[in-house]
């Protein structure tokens, strides 16, 4: 797990690098290379849960909470990046619905 997550920050990172504008690659990188500990992490915790015998819906409560977290802690570390590479800038769609109704009024 961990050779793949540091692949795929690799890649990104390379992405990243090659853009033209102020990016940092590493921190990018670093955020992909530290996901299997948050993984790793909710692993060992909700095995102590169940050891515990904690319930399930204590269980799933303590997932999403983690996941929150884990997402808040890790998240601008990889969205940050992208959106100084102007990821966001683009348009995926070429039209929206809404748009071509705005316009029309």
């Amino acid at each position: 797990m961990i050779l793949v997550f540091a692949l795929s920050g690799f890649m990104h990172a390379a992405g990243s690098y090659a853009v033209l504008r102020k990016t940092d690659p590493l921190w990018l990188f670093a955020g992909f290379v530290i996901q299997p500990v948050g993984v790793a992490l909710q692993d060992l915790i909700i095995g102590s849960l169940v050891k515990m015998k904690a319930g399930p819906r204590v269980t799933q409560v303590f997932v999403i909470c983690y996941w929150f977290g884990w997402a808040s802690l890790t998240a601008p570390m990889v969205i940050g990046d992208m959106a100084a590479c102007g990821l966001f800038q683009a348009k995926v769609i070429p039209f929206h619905v809404v748009e071509l109704f705005w316009r029309s009024i």
